[in-house]
């Protein structure tokens, strides 16, 4: 929720462990925590001020008491949460410093449409020092209440043929008006502009707005660009006119290996674009396709040596045979590419997963 003055946000986090209320600037910068309680708390509001916050919570829970939400209030700058109900509520709002309160009470299952019955979501009326007062009297659900700031009109939303449609009461008439007739379920997350023009709210899973100041209007779609920190894979062009090593051609002419900037690249013999087969910190060189196309062998000193690697022409599965910078090619007489010969044998070892092979051994 966006503080009254605009410059800082308060939300709901679990990063100390509880779902706990945080402040932080709008402009980003390091969040600071409000709360300090391991029941979770769910923030609806601020003071006519703009310095307390309203949330709701059931960390007073008790035995007799299983599932009840009370609506508290806590200094924007930090400090003691004040408890402001005592019977149960939620979702509230505020016309001054929270005297008067406005809040719903209910256990209806919003999974549930056209309820009507003991557990509705009903819209009470608190002023200090007297018990709540059910207001309006209607049968079925209201929710999501927001008082204007001279107390007079009371926005909300109410169940209409199971749709949540937008209502205004007058708070000491006790007359309401329809404002929407949205049908599809109705209106969500409503929230409203600080000059209270304009309501935004979720219809149909997007965004809309609706001029509250011209009568008839109708829902306006809004467009969203959404910035967000997460990034995905990227892919990076890059055109190269020289520093290619190494090439060599496969045996039917079809495939080139090269070498560039330390790493393995395969390519149509025709031209286009490269493949990148290795990126890692290593020094990767000569390059080798087997008779068959499917295993590459270089030489790598990614073990610590100037080692034989094969890898598979995906540039995946690896296996290395020790040698301090070798001549390699595949037997001629083997077109199955079998047997990878060296000019001196070594131990077969395995590290990090790949196979280590001593020449002339079968390497699969």
């Amino acid at each position: 929720m966006i503080t009254p003055d605009g410059k800082q946000v308060v939300f709901i986090s679990d990063r100390a462990g509880s779902y706990d209320l945080w402040v932080m600037p709008i402009d980003g910068g390091p969040p600071r925590r409000l709360t300090y309680h391991a029941a979770a708390e769910v923030p609806t509001g601020f003071t006519a001020d703009g310095k307390h916050v309203l949330f709701f919570t059931n960390r007073n829970m008790g035995w007799n008491r299983a599932g009840t939400y009370d609506v508290w209030r806590i200094p924007l700058a930090g400090g003691t949460p004040v408890q402001l109900t005592t019977t149960g509520g939620r979702d509230a709002t505020t016309p001054d410093d929270g005297t008067t309160l406005y809040f719903v009470d209910g256990a209806s299952d919003a999974k549930v449409q056209e309820y009507k019955g003991s557990a509705n979501d009903r819209l009470y009326r608190q002023v200090a020092g007297y018990a709540p007062e059910h207001m309006l009297m209607f049968d079925g659900n209201s929710r999501e209440p927001s008082v204007s700031k001279d107390g007079k009109r009371l926005r909300f939303t109410r169940e209409v043929d199971g749709s949540f449609e937008l209502f205004v009461c007058d708070t000491e008439k006790g007359t309401c008006e329809q404002l929407t007739r949205l049908g599809d379920d109705g209106a969500s997350n409503v929230c409203y502009s600080a000059d209270e023009s304009t309501a935004v709210f979720v219809w149909k899973f997007y965004l809309h707005a609706l001029d509250l100041k011209t009568p008839g209007a109708k829902p306006r779609l809004i467009k969203v660009e959404i910035r967000e920190d997460s990034r995905g894979e990227t892919m990076i062009d890059r055109t190269f006119t020289n520093g290619v090593e190494r090439a060599s051609l496969s045996r039917d002419g079809k495939t080139v290996l090269f070498t560039l900037g330390g790493d393995i690249w395969i390519m149509d013999a025709n031209g286009g674009s490269a493949r990148q087969l290795t990126a890692d910190q290593w020094h990767n060189q000569n390059p080798q396709l087997s008779p068959d196309g499917r295993t590459i062998s270089f030489y790598s000193d990614r073990s610590g040596n100037a080692d034989i690697w094969l890898m598979d022409v995906d540039g995946r599965t690896c296996a290395s045979s020790p040698r301090t910078r070798p001549t390699i090619s595949f037997s001629p007489g083997a077109p199955t590419a079998r047997r990878l010969f060296s000019p001196a044998p070594a131990a077969a070892t395995r590290t990090s997963g790949c196979r280590r092979l001593a020449p002339p051994t079968p390497f699969n």
